[in-house]
């Protein structure tokens, strides 16, 4: 079944992220987490036949609603999910990716917020490889504040 619908699945991307537009994320928290998760269900359905028309949408939505903590957790795993069967047509939407993931680091560094977030960003990070040659001077001030601000919470405790 993979096979024969992998090549019609990735047409409702557009509709998807039309949809999630559309709603108030606050007050349909539960459809919008559903429909996320069926935009990582088509990626993993398509994967290499996911046309790379429809990257853009997913990367946008990702970018919109990753940093609002009742859906970050999902948003790691669509882009995961991405950057596994697309990395290397993401060249191009970098950029805006680490400067979500610093924002996610530094969220954690000031305000505790979720650990296994934090973990997953850096991950997905590591998976990112070579795409992030241009951006390692940012990624590595964002760790070592990240490293400085756990070695100190380890010795005050």
């Amino acid at each position: 079944m993979k096979g024969r619908c992998s090549h019609f699945l990735d047409l409702l991307i557009p509709v998807f992220t039309y949809v999630i537009y559309q709603w108030d994320i606050n007050e349909n928290l539960e459809n919008c987490c559903n429909l996320l998760r069926l935009i990582e269900n088509v990626l993993k359905q398509c994967e290499k036949g996911f046309k790379q028309v429809y990257i853009d949408p997913v990367v946008e939505v990702i970018l919109k609603y990753i940093q609002k903590p009742k859906v970050t957790s999902i948003c790691l795993d669509i882009l995961d999910t991405l950057i596994s069967i697309k990395k290397n047509q993401l060249h191009y939407k970098i950029e805006p990716i680490v400067n979500i993931f610093n924002n996610i680091i530094n969220s954690y560094i000031e305000t505790k917020q979720s650990k296994e977030v934090v973990i997953k960003t850096i991950i997905i990070l590591k998976r990112l490889e070579e795409l992030l040659d241009p951006y390692l001077d940012i990624i590595i001030k964002t760790l070592c504040r990240l490293i400085s601000r756990e070695l100190n919470s380890e010795i005050k405790s």
